[in-house]
């Protein structure tokens, strides 16, 4: 597991405001021994930043964002580095026009040879962006993708989710604007040369309502996208559960009803190993999959007015 940048703090957090301070460095836990090992690098180190994605593809790590507290002239090479996992080596291609502006909070999957990015709020401009950009992983070229849909398509975004379906198919998930935190689920399939937009209708076999926020944490394993969040208790009660919520995909891309359902969730504390403190009001942390088991990483406590980094792992053993 590779975790790059973010951003980290220090000082006391009992009588002052910590520090805040942006990392550039790319560390590696290893699954087995669950060690971490700092990443020897040369070449073009990347400047210290947070709200970028990073990708694998083959034996190598993409790199593409940055958040940036100021204005800045914009330069291309600033945006996407590439660091080679067998020569430990960090790159910064040489990139022609056109290309996506600075941007950050947006998502990205590897399709096929394709990097896909979708939304972001662009840095140098000010605003949230609903655009498609494509990066050939062979000749890093960037293209801008039209897309329509049959009734609407997905409102420009960020901070949400966006999963790998297939070579032709990704799904983006929540998300916020300047207005509204979104709970929606689109289908984007990429088969046609206009891409197509499709919104998948999200069903429940609960009385609960689970709430797909920013704070959450979510990966998908095989037909199941796993968020770790909240949802409102059952019986009527005012206050809402840590809880782990599974979402069955196994419909989404059925050609004449396409649906996700969502299963009945699990209360952080039953049954799975872990106390409900552990993770609680932790948000923009790291879910994936390990071998057999989920790993939840860093992220901030929420505890205003401080919000003091949280460094710990969690492992989850499978439970569905």
């Amino acid at each position: 597991m590779y975790i790059f940048g973010g951003e980290t703090q220090f000082g006391d957090f009992n009588r002052a405001r910590p520090t805040t301070i942006l990392l550039n460095d790319l560390c590696a836990f290893d699954l087995t021994t669950r060690t971490w090992e700092k990443c020897k690098s040369r070449g073009l180190q990347p400047p210290s930043m947070t709200g970028v994605t990073m990708v694998s593809h083959e034996d190598r790590l993409i790199v593409f964002g940055r958040y940036v507290t100021r204005a800045l002239p914009f330069c291309s090479n600033e945006e996407l580095y590439v660091y080679d996992l067998r020569e430990m080596m960090w790159t910064c291609p040489k990139i022609t026009f056109p290309w996506p502006s600075r941007m950050s909070g947006h998502t990205a999957t590897v399709q096929g040879r394709v990097m896909v990015i979708f939304g972001g709020f662009h840095e140098t401009e000010c605003f949230l962006t609903g655009d498609i950009w494509c990066l050939d992983l062979d000749t890093l070229t960037w293209t801008k993708r039209e897309s329509t849909g049959v009734e609407k398509t997905a409102m420009p975004r960020w901070k949400h989710y966006q999963f790998h379906l297939d070579h032709e198919n990704l799904l983006i998930v929540g998300g916020e604007n300047k207005e509204d935190t979104f709970n929606d689920m689109w289908h984007l399939n990429m088969k046609s040369p206009v891409w197509t937009w499709r919104e998948i209708p999200m069903r429940q076999t609960f009385n609960n309502r689970t709430k797909l926020t920013i704070c959450s944490r979510a990966c998908k394993i095989g037909q199941k996208l796993i968020i770790i969040g909240k949802n409102h208790s059952p019986m009527g009660k005012t206050e809402e559960l840590q809880s782990i919520n599974v979402c069955d995909l196994s419909h989404v891309l059925d050609t004449s009803d396409p649906y996700a359902e969502w299963l009945t969730p699990h209360e952080i504390g039953t049954g799975i190993g872990m106390s409900p403190q552990d993770i609680k009001d932790i948000f923009h942390s790291s879910l994936v999959l390990g071998h057999g088991e989920l790993i939840h990483f860093g992220g901030r406590i929420n505890d205003p007015p401080l919000r003091p980094v949280h460094d710990k792992l969690h492992f989850i053993r499978p439970f569905f």
